[in-house]
């Protein structure tokens, strides 16, 4: 092979390499001038290693220079080397990100950076003899099969993050669609963000080449519109827009990998499966949406994917389960009662809590009927507001960690494999005080002083008490194609409060002290959901409403201590795709009805001041879930 790109190879594979060769070599050449102009974020990623600001900006230039040198070497004469480096080099980078405090889908979102160079080395057969060898082909079938599914995995990540950032309002993100002259920018982020993380998941389940194209020139044309460093992030964004045409390239001529797919003989066979599968996937999202509700009416997330049990009549090999749940809302809405304080807004003096959720949870399934438990929740909350930083202005506060962890036993009523077309499950399950309840960050008191002290209730990773978890979830196909699915989950939390003060570093009131709001509250939560599933193949479209409460009083032990209770009734549309071992999903439940009712403090300091006191809640307008289910 000629030492000029592409020479002497011609069809499909020729246009991946070209591609590969080209994206990753514009990676590392736009990332090297960032290091020559010693862009100043990149102190951060420097601190990670505790190296100071000076020394930073004396180091810059020269990764800037070893970016661009190994780039052009890739470019102009590609040794098997480079591309190996520029993997290892552009995962190292592309993790300092989370590592230095920024969100995790900033390192997905560059999941371009690191896969170009993995899909090139996958195409011309990896790892294999010297290092120095030039990459070549001829490209064989299975190389190329192995860099077409690491293109989808990488594009997939790609999208996922950007959409991800979108939905999560980055600040860079929401300056650019302002200056585009959108006047919502955070509803445009919104409708960006889900459009992509959708785009994503088509990609990774069947990409077609229309919608390649199409996501191609939307990533080159919007990575145009950065503010400060227009033409170099453009550059530097390559292996994005890169990976995408590689894969379109690849596509073309039949160049495809086989996934399972149901013969025209199996389908009538496996549709009644196919359809108590989502239905057990619909129900089991019960647990994963309870209690980290669309505000400050709920607190946190006490995980779990209710009906791993039932899946055993379908695939009767596996005996695990893992299951991921992504949970994002943001709520901004104040509500006292039903009557929605848009005064809040007006006056800019709304709370704004972003909140974020990785569920993850294990089961083992013991055989058809029985299945066991334990979820760990991830939390990420940030919650921005004025009264808490005594209206010097709009300040946050954060928490991350582990929440609450959850250990439950499951049990069908009905032999699930003599009875596929109903059932009832029951599940029992104990949730442990993991989480902090007592997460501290700094809070404004003069322009110079902060003050150390536990953050809101809603933002806390847990409440401090051991409860008992019941579930109730069921089924009813009607045909192989529609069945309607039922929940219903309670938290019975008996400890009354957890001792955690509300004022936030200070001395609570009088007043908190008489009506009891001085602590924290351990509150029941509860949940109810109710709707149809249809299937059309391998999808799954479910519609449903879902009604989701943090009760006034708890079934066992006192109700007293601080907390917000209401209930929010939401619509819940979702889609789901269903492969032979993993289900992928997403559900966005859009709120109908939120009414934040009376408290005990409430209604203590009413009995006390003969006055009418009901406190306030935010609320979300929607819920983000997006997941996948995995049995081996």
């Amino acid at each position: 092979m000629n030492n000029s790109i592409g020479s002497g190879l011609t069809g499909p594979a020729s246009r991946m390499y070209i591609s590969l060769r080209i994206a990753s070599a514009m990676c590392f050449i736009g990332h090297g001038i960032f290091g020559i102009i010693t862009k100043p974020i990149w102190c951060n990623y420097f601190a990670v290693f505790g190296i100071g600001h000076d020394m930073a900006f004396r180091l810059m230039p020269l990764v800037g220079t070893m970016d661009i040198t190994m780039g052009l070497i890739l470019l102009l004469y590609p040794v098997r080397i480079a591309p190996l480096w520029l993997v290892i080099w552009g995962f190292v980078t592309a993790s300092l990100r989370p590592l230095s405090g920024e969100p995790i889908a900033e390192m997905i979102e560059r999941a371009g950076n690191y896969g170009a160079p993995l899909a090139l080395l996958f195409l011309c057969g990896g790892v294999k003899g010297s290092l120095w060898t030039r990459l070549n082909g001829p490209f064989d079938a299975r190389a190329r099969a192995n860099a077409l599914l690491c293109l989808r995995i990488v594009v997939f990540l790609l999208l996922l993050g950007h959409g991800w950032l979108n939905l999560i309002e980055k600040k860079g993100l929401l300056r650019q669609y302002t200056s585009l002259g959108f006047s919502e920018p955070i509803k445009t982020a919104f409708f960006a963000g889900l459009f992509e993380i959708l785009a994503a998941v088509a990609v990774l389940v069947r990409p077609v080449r229309p919608l390649l194209l199409v996501l191609a020139v939307w990533k080159m044309g919007t990575e145009l519109f950065y503010p400060h460093y227009g033409l170099f992030e453009w550059i530097e964004r390559g292996g994005s827009y890169g990976c995408l045409l590689a894969l379109f390239f690849g596509l073309d001529k039949g160049i495809t990998i086989n996934l399972p797919q149901l013969t025209k003989t199996s389908i009538k066979k496996n549709k009644m499966k196919k359809i108590v599968l989502a239905l057990l996937l619909l129900i089991g999202l019960t647990a994963y949406e309870t209690s980290n509700g669309q505000g400050c009416v709920a607190i946190r997330s006490t995980g779990g994917f209710c009906s791993a049990g039932g899946e055993e009549h379908i695939d009767s090999i596996s005996k695990w389960q893992f299951s991921a749940n992504n949970r994002y809302f943001r709520s901004f809405r104040h509500f006292i009662g039903t009557d929605e304080q848009k005064q809040r807004q007006t006056l800019g003096t709304e709370v704004i809590n972003h909140q974020y959720t990785l569920d993850m949870a294990l089961y083992r399934l013991l055989n058809p009927r029985w299945s066991l438990m334990i979820d760990v929740p991830i939390e990420v909350n940030s919650r921005s507001s004025l009264y808490e930083h005594a209206n010097l202005g709009r300040f946050s506060t954060h928490s991350f960690g582990i929440g609450d962890v959850r250990l439950a036993a499951y049990a069908w009523v009905l032999d699930p494999v003599k009875m596929p077309k109903a059932n009832v499950q029951v599940g029992l399950g104990l949730k442990l005080p993991t989480g902090s309840y007592n997460y501290s960050d700094y809070f404004h008191v003069t322009d110079s002083t902060k003050r150390l002290g536990p953050v809101d209730q809603s933002v806390q990773l847990g409440d401090g008490g051991t409860g008992i978890t019941f579930e109730l979830n069921a089924f009813y196909n009607i045909s192989h194609a529609v069945g309607f699915y039922g929940n219903f989950y309670y938290l019975v939390n008996p400890r009354e409060v957890n001792a955690t003060s509300t004022a936030r570093g200070g001395t609570a009131s009088a007043n908190a002290v008489k009506n009891g709001s001085d602590v924290m509250s351990v509150p029941d939560q509860m949940m109810a959901r109710l709707g149809v599933n249809v299937m059309a193949g391998r999808w799954a479209f479910s519609a449903g409403v879902r009604d989701e409460c943090l009760p006034v009083h708890d079934i066992v032990g006192g109700s007293n201590g601080f907390r917000r209770p209401g209930y929010i009734i939401s619509a819940e549309p979702g889609v789901t795709y269903m492969m032979k071992k993993v289900s992928l999903y997403a559900f966005v439940p859009v709120a109908l009805v939120r009414n934040r009712t009376q408290s005990v403090p409430d209604k203590i300091t009413t009995r006390l001041t003969g006055v009418t006191a009901h406190g306030d809640a935010a609320f979300a307008d929607y819920v983000v879930n997006i997941g996948m289910n995995i049995r081996f």
